[in-house]
């Protein structure tokens, strides 16, 4: 089918010149005829009798006329597809509004409208650009998980503090903006900045004095939100209010994912004006691999760049 809009293409640019000479129904029948015998392919034949100089309607009267035979070849579908194609390329190369030519297309064979979007300059697909607008893939993290080892504990975190053995307690607390947790009895004690056991020795060495005959426990339980700005050749730009959990992956899909002018090979991902992490999308396509699909902290900048460029292959 790509072949016979190719051919197409080709007898549009002599069409002009072969304009001026005409053939009558029946030379048109008549050459159909010969060719099919001499084992030209239909969309040969159509594109031949174009260039000697057959109008649109004869090649419309003559599927009409020899239906019945054509039929058997399986043309008549490609008749029709074969008009379409020249009418709508006749309209785009004069000038008239792609309102016809979407009309015209909306008439053509499925295989012939993968094509023409393929081709078109601003409906281009890159492989790989549109996994963060899926919404069935949303990278959003689970909060029904173990405490990673390597998490970091900040303002608005909750700690769970359990009291067993000889004295039973719970108690919940919530690490303040000055990065504190008050104990009933002990007082506060800074535990932000460290992961969930580092907080835990902190707080079983304050507590130890009153629950001697007690083991304690810490654990982390709802999580803080953290903003993340996320910035360059995305769809919305902008600052982004995410789960602590959140990784790099959801924040690209809270952002609209990449737009036409992004990169998918490096992705840089800053804390604290230093480069923590870059992310390669193939990397993960391809491969699998999460490397650089780290997990994003309070104030975290997400920049994608553009591309460097891209290759096109046809055929």
């Amino acid at each position: 089918m790509k072949r016979f809009l190719l051919t197409l293409c080709l007898s549009l640019c002599t069409l002009m010149i072969a304009w001026g000479q005409s053939m009558s129904d029946a030379e048109v029948a008549s050459y159909a005829a010969q060719q099919q015998k001499a084992g030209v392919s239909e969309t040969e034949i159509a594109s031949r009798l174009l260039q000697k100089g057959a109008t649109m309607a004869q090649l419309q009267r003559m599927r009409q006329q020899y239906s019945q035979q054509i039929n058997k070849s399986g043309m008549a579908g490609k008749v029709d597809n074969a008009l379409s194609g020249a009418e709508n390329r006749m309209r785009v190369n004069n000038g008239e509004t792609s309102e016809a030519a979407v009309t015209t297309n909306e008439e053509l064979a499925a295989p012939i409208e993968e094509i023409e979007e393929a081709t078109t300059p601003t409906g281009q697909r890159v492989f790989g650009r549109d996994i963060f607008n899926n919404k069935r893939l949303s990278f959003e993290p689970s909060m029904n998980i173990a405490t990673p080892q390597n998490y970091v504990l900040g303002p608005g975190d909750q700690l769970i503090v359990d009291v067993y053995g000889a004295s039973q307690e719970t108690l919940t607390l919530t690490i303040s903006p000055d990065g504190d947790v008050n104990i009933p009895e002990c007082g506060p004690v800074h535990v932000s900045g460290l992961t969930v056991s580092g907080a835990q020795n902190r707080i079983r060495s304050t507590m130890g004095g009153y629950y001697q005959t007690s083991s304690i426990r810490t654990t982390l339980g709802q999580t803080r939100s953290i903003s993340v700005n996320v910035m360059g050749e995305v769809r919305v730009p902008g600052t982004y209010t995410l789960s602590a959990f959140s990784t790099v992956f959801h924040a690209l899909y809270m952002a609209g994912g990449i737009n036409d002018l992004g990169t998918l090979r490096s992705i840089k991902v800053v804390r604290q004006g230093k480069v923590i992490s870059v992310v390669d999308i193939y990397d993960f396509i391809l491969h699998g691999r999460l490397a650089g699909n780290v997990r994003l902290a309070d104030n975290d900048v997400i920049q994608v760049g553009t591309y460097e460029c891209i290759v096109e292959i046809e055929g």
